[in-house]
């Protein structure tokens, strides 16, 4: 009782930060979630409200009520069979990736951070 519990792959990844700047998260927080402002039609960007309306563009939304990080053969009435159909017929023929210029290659994958373990 009162000790921590032994860190696990699924607590280092709910534990990972919102990546951007903190001006912009706290404005992205305060104008989108505490003043609801798109939904409002009063969110501006470049000195004009934006509303929903104005944004012709497809969209996929999911509602859930309980758990998102839960796998999704593991769950009834999973989204993701939903979201394949929806992405299928969004998206362009398939066609093979374009090569990564050697010189935009940081390290090889997966990436240094992912062999970041926590002390036991």
């Amino acid at each position: 009782m009162g000790e921590r519990e032994k860190p696990t792959d699924l607590m280092a990844w709910n534990a990972d930060t919102t990546r951007m700047p903190a001006r912009m998260h706290h404005e992205y927080l305060t104008s989108l979630y505490l003043r609801n402002a798109l939904a409002t039609n009063s969110y501006p960007v470049q000195g004009r409200a934006v509303a929903l309306d104005d944004i012709a563009m497809p969209v996929f939304l999911v509602g859930t009520q309980r758990d998102h990080i839960s796998p999704w053969r593991s769950v009834e009435g999973s989204w993701w069979p939903a979201w394949h159909r929806w992405l299928s017929r969004h998206s362009s023929r398939r066609r093979p990736a374009q090569a990564t210029p050697p010189t935009a290659v940081l390290r090889d994958a997966p990436g240094d951070y992912v062999r970041r373990r926590f002390k036991d």
